[in-house]
């Protein structure tokens, strides 16, 4: 499938998910199945709807709270974060930036643990998504606040994959502030 180029090959990855799917299967790798056909469908809803409406069973949101319940279960808070950085990242695209930020507070307060440079990433991706969406509602001091503590905490634990996105979102609030000599 990874060879072919178009949408077929998403749909066809949809098709050899679901039978899958349908015997309830547990465990990590249950979980990324759930988590990569949540995102199929979602992909599809958004660039082929007409091919997203051809699947019986097309509501992604089951898949992705199955995913983030297994990957609970697991105890990798990092995968679930990353899930609801997934949610978050939709509420973002359809310009819900309260229920984007909702998601963010909520994920965040979930996030116990920083053991790994994945659950690092995902929290500097989520305070940056989190105050873009700040910055959306108007609330520009939580939002260049928020931007703050990702740039500092990506500079103290040496997590730069976000680093440059980051920099890039405060030169776009300064400027977005009529304050271009900051930028």
């Amino acid at each position: 499938l990874w060879r072919k180029t178009g949408i077929q090959p998403t749909v066809d990855a949809a098709a050899l998910l679901r039978p899958i799917l349908e015997k309830k299967p547990s465990g990590y790798e249950a979980a990324r199945m759930y988590e990569l056909y949540a995102r199929i469908l979602y992909h599809l809803y958004v660039v082929a709807i007409d091919r997203y409406n051809d699947i019986a069973e097309n509501n992604w949101e089951p898949f992705i709270q199955e995913a983030i319940n297994l990957y609970r279960d697991l105890q990798m808070d990092w995968r679930v974060i990353k899930c609801q950085g997934f949610l978050a990242d939709i509420q973002f695209d359809k310009a819900n930036y309260f229920g984007t930020v909702e998601i963010i507070d909520q994920a965040l307060g979930e996030l116990s643990v920083m053991d790994s440079l994945e659950t690092k990433s995902m929290y500097i991706q989520l305070l940056g998504t989190k105050a873009i969406a700040l910055e959306s509602l108007g609330q520009n001091r939580e939002a260049h606040k928020q931007l703050d503590v990702a740039i500092n905490f990506a500079r103290e634990q040496l997590v730069m994959d976000q680093y440059y996105n980051l920099l890039n979102a405060r030169v776009f609030f300064y400027y977005d502030s009529q304050q271009p000599e900051k930028a």
